[in-house]
């Protein structure tokens, strides 16, 4: 045989450069592919007796071929052939129905017998350039393992893109094919390799525009598909944009969505939402109370790290809807546009039937509600237990149309009765564009945290039962929790407990409707260059808040809150004094007195306002003097005592209080 083969062509992944890799046929990675192919032919020669190895297209016994049509002329009896072009590799024999496979790659069509009987078939050893075509090529029983160039052949999308490694499975007996499970053509049955499978691998686009989004719809799908068949799979979204346009849905129990930081996106087009478990509604039964019943799919343990989930720029409605799970983390997770287009208003994580769920670090901007809590009325009603730590709520887009909104809406259904049990928000930041509407006025839509109700629900209800914001920096607010805007008929009796809170820039940093129905709880709070800090609910002021620059402390009447401390101030202390309400001190009466008048000093609480009633103690210091309020100016904050005078000068001890009402 010719000791020196001159091949021609740019040299592509063929057998020869994987050969230098594997060592296969004794080849070294030293070797050129002139002194590979020789070592091929050496085999073909142990393998095929009567092999004369002279390169040609002609002759019974030739088995190296320089061209495909050598190859489709060449007997199969020989039953292998090299190919000696630029891609080189071993083709073997093999019989079946070849019908539309036929690509002069993997298979090449035999000019002896038709292609439904048999074709030349590429003997792969580590490498099959396209997985859709796995089926029609034979891995050599001595590989357990191969890797794939996705859905596309290599070169189509980027040279060895989206490829992934499958090994071969264990379960030789099953006989379903899957997106990511097929047999080869010697009937060896392999799986993809759950180490790092990532959206690549199953034939997904990068670029994040239309045309790679609608070339996405199957192998997007396939991808879900794949994280949904077993427990905690885990599938990986590589550093670009990837688009897609219909819902993608997590169904599978501790399954887990992973990113490698904020530049790897999950871009959805019309409307196409990312969404977790499958609610179905069920009627009501016996057991229900008349409420629906819940049904479908309920995802436990679900995990979501490190991507960001975005929206075309005419999207509608929610970007991440938690349809039905319990136990859900978000960590390190982005969702919001860059832009917007028209009149829509598009919200960020919408919940629905979950509880139990917590969110770290994640950053919701969007022109609509950062995070939509629905509160149906349904069987059992049990969405609570909600956490958010270090995380963004900003309205950041402009504002073309006309609902308010807020960074916590808890939308509550009619005829519901059970409230959240835990409402945890730790490390907050609450903020929105400064968007100057239509009629050039600044837009005041958006509230921190606040609760909506179904028009036309006249009742009194309490969505919250008691929350906490510890640490928060509410910017640009104008209403930072707020039971008012979203309600119009009704009360929510709501409670959230703010504990080392700032606010800066806002109308009203509590609003409610009856400050005998909602509350609210202060304590080391900062409300800085606001409006009004409380009007329509009860505050519960602990110690160490410190307004600034407030025009209003309270909008109503001060003795309907509650004060840690009322003696000194310290449960509320302005730049210039302190909110005192109640006063202690002592007077000398001078012998043969029957009358005093002392100065207590609430005659302005709230910053202006005068006591409704206030409460006077007289105690007579060592004599009978039987003290009685006789008179009083609220306005001049004096209180004038009758007494029997004493026969020698005594002590008068007094304490004003404004009462709680």
């Amino acid at each position: 045989m010719a000791d020196k083969l001159v091949v021609t062509g740019a040299r592509g992944p063929g057998l020869t450069e994987i050969a230098r890799r594997t060592g296969n046929y004794g080849v070294q990675p030293t070797d050129s592919d002139a002194e590979a192919l020789g070592k091929f032919a050496d085999a073909a020669i142990q393998q095929n007796p009567g092999f004369k190895g002279d390169t040609g297209d002609t002759g019974p016994a030739n088995s190296t071929y320089p061209s495909v049509a050598g190859i489709t002329n060449a007997p199969i009896t020989n039953l292998s052939a090299i190919r000696a072009d630029g891609q080189g590799g071993l083709y073997t024999y093999t019989t079946g129905d070849f019908t539309g496979q036929v690509d002069n790659n993997l298979v090449i069509a035999s000019g002896q017998v038709p292609i439904t009987t048999g074709a030349w078939v590429l003997n792969t050893t580590d490498y099959v350039p396209a997985w859709s075509s796995f089926e029609q090529v034979i891995v050599p029983i001595a590989y357990t393992r191969v890797t794939t160039g996705g859905f596309y052949p290599q070169g189509v999308y980027a040279a060895r893109s989206g490829g992934a490694s499958y090994r071969l499975d264990e379960d030789q007996t099953t006989t379903t094919s899957t997106a990511w499970r097929k047999k080869s053509k010697n009937g060896r049955w392999f799986v993809l390799d759950e180490q790092q499978p990532s959206l690549p691998m199953f034939g997904c686009k990068s670029g994040g525009d239309r045309a790679s989004a609608d070339a996405n719809e199957a192998p997007m799908h396939a991808a879900f598909d794949w994280l949904n068949q077993a427990f905690g799979r885990r599938l990986f979204i590589p550093r670009a944009e990837w688009g897609f346009t219909t819902d993608l849905r997590v169904l599978k129990n501790g399954a887990c969505i992973q990113g490698f930081g904020a530049d790897s996106v999950l871009k959805g087009w019309d409307n196409a939402r990312l969404m977790v478990g499958q609610c179905v509604v069920l009627p009501p039964d016996s057991g229900s109370g008349g409420r629906n019943n819940k049904g479908g799919i309920e995802v436990l343990s679900p995990r979501f790290e490190d991507f960001t989930v975005a929206p075309d720029y005419a999207h509608n409605g929610e970007i991440v809807c938690l349809d039905f799970t319990q136990k859900a983390v978000f960590r390190n997770v982005d969702v919001g546009a860059v832009g917007v287009t028209g009149t829509n208003g598009f919200d960020g994580i919408k919940t629905r039937w979950t509880q139990y769920t917590t969110f770290y670090n994640c950053t919701v901007n969007v022109n609509g509600n950062p995070f939509l809590v629905s509160m149906e009325n349904i069987n059992p009603a049990n969405e609570d237990h909600f956490t958010w730590v270090g995380c963004e709520f900003y309205c950041g887009k402009p504002r073309r149309y006309t609902g308010p909104s807020a960074g916590i809406l808890i939308d509550w259904g009619a005829g519901r009765s059970a409230g959240m049990l835990r409402f945890t928000v730790i490390s907050p930041h609450f903020a929105r564009f400064i968007d100057i509407g239509r009629d050039g006025t600044v837009d005041d839509r958006y509230s921190g945290i606040a609760v909506r109700k179904a028009p036309g629900d006249n009742t009194d209800t309490r969505a919250i039962l008691g929350g906490i914001v510890v640490g928060g920096y509410f910017e640009n607010v104008q209403r930072c929790f707020d039971t008012a805007t979203f309600m119009l008929n009704g009360n929510d009796l709501s409670h959230i407990s703010f504990e080392g809170t700032n606010a800066l820039a806002f109308d009203y940093f509590a609003i409610g409707k009856d400050v005998t129905k909602g509350s609210v709880g202060l304590s080391n709070t900062t409300p800085v260059q606001g409006n009004v800090w409380i009007q329509g609910m009860r505050a519960y002021f602990g110690m160490g808040n410190r307004p600034n620059q407030v025009t209003t402390l309270f909008s109503d009447y001060a003795g309907f809150h509650r004060f840690a401390d009322k003696e000194s101030g310290g449960s509320v202390t302005t730049a210039s004094s302190a909110t005192k309400l109640k006063r202690m001190g002592s007077v000398t009466v001078p012998s043969g007195a029957t009358t005093i008048t002392v100065t207590h000093g609430l005659s302005k609480i709230g910053q202006g306002q005068v006591p409704t009633t206030t409460i006077y103690t007289p105690v007579c210091e060592g004599w009978a003097g039987g003290a009685y309020v006789s008179g009083e100016d609220r306005s001049a904050g004096t209180v004038t005592f009758d007494f029997i005078a004493p026969t020698a000068d005594k002590i008068l001890s007094w304490t004003a209080e404004i009462p709680e009402e």
